[in-house]
């Protein structure tokens, strides 16, 4: 059996807190933070990624996962993200492989779910970082708190 690893970026990661999210914890091991080269755009609710196929400077960051049983897994998020074999309309999303990159050090080549549609007039997240956009990041909430400490009139510090 080989070893198949996936990439997420969006509503996957476990920081969103969504069922399928929380599917994909159950049935995988979270390597850690990683990136791939693309951009990332604001879709609806949801982020969609180009991939570049070149070096370029635009990274996205996500989290890895090595699966347990990548041919369940795998078909169970292809029909959450509406690009299973019985779909039979355009799917916004293609499962592809690319090459990620283990903020720890390392690469390995991941399954990511890319972005098929035009990306003309979405608005490009340009840190790269789904979470950050959404004010989900540890290092956000701070700053948020620490704010708002200091807008409240008589607040300690």
């Amino acid at each position: 059996m080989s070893i198949e690893y996936l990439f997420v970026y969006g509503t996957l990661l476990d920081q969103v807190d969504h069922p399928m999210g929380k599917f994909l914890k159950q049935h995988a091991r979270d390597l850690g933070p990683a990136t791939i080269a693309g951009r990332l755009f604001y879709i609806d609710r949801y982020p969609g990624l180009l991939v570049h196929k070149e070096k370029s400077r635009a990274s996205t960051r996500g989290q890895l996962y090595r699966l347990d049983h990548p041919g369940q897994v795998l078909k169970v998020l292809d029909d959450y993200e509406e690009c299973g074999e019985h779909i039979q309309r355009i799917a916004e999303y293609r499962r592809e492989r690319h090459r990620v990159d283990l903020l720890r050090g390392g690469s390995v080549h991941a399954w990511v779910y890319v972005y098929r549609h035009s990306l003309r007039r979405r608005p490009p997240i340009i840190h790269g970082d789904y979470l950050r956009y959404k004010g989900r990041t540890p290092l956000d909430k701070g700053l948020r708190r620490g704010v708002l400490r200091q807008q409240q009139p008589g607040a300690e510090t």
